[in-house]
């Protein structure tokens, strides 16, 4: 079965420029987020970070589920993964027409990350002579951020 996957994903295409290295991780990141989202409240808040070696290899143990499938875990990877689909079709594609949705469900954009890591001051007051393209001849674009 894996070696049916390796060659229907073409994994040596996936390798050949840095571009497409770079929207595969992109993807993989879409995925392994709620993946690891999901195994990490499993472990910490399900099983309060107990875990019973013994029962993992019973038939019927405590760790059996219906049909081998924890249900509520595979929903809760849906609900973390569904909403990124169009981005991860845009990392896939990146000429692939998603519509427009795809920019309000992460909207975390240079401005929105700047203001969570740096937020504003209210007594920052600075002038022309104190900026940093006075000090470094740099040229910075800057977004305004109205948070409602």
């Amino acid at each position: 079965m894996i070696s049916i996957f390796c060659v229907i994903s073409t994994a040596w295409n996936v390798i050949k420029n840095a571009a497409g290295l770079l929207a595969f991780l992109s993807g993989y990141s879409c995925v392994m987020g709620p993946v690891a989202g999901v195994m990490v409240s499993d472990f910490y808040l399900i099983k309060n970070r107990k875990l019973d070696v013994h029962e993992l290899y019973k038939d019927h143990g405590i760790y059996h589920y219906t049909y081998g499938i924890n249900w509520r875990a595979f929903a809760a990877f849906s609900a973390g993964f569904v909403p990124l689909i169009p981005g991860f079709a845009k990392s896939i594609s990146p000429g692939l027409n998603v519509g427009g949705s795809w920019k309000y469900i992460s909207p975390l954009g240079d401005a929105l990350v700047d203001e969570a890591v740096l937020p504003s001051q209210t007594d920052d007051v600075t002038t022309e002579d104190d900026s940093y393209e006075a000090k470094d001849g740099l040229q910075a674009h800057t977004r305004e951020v109205h948070v409602v």
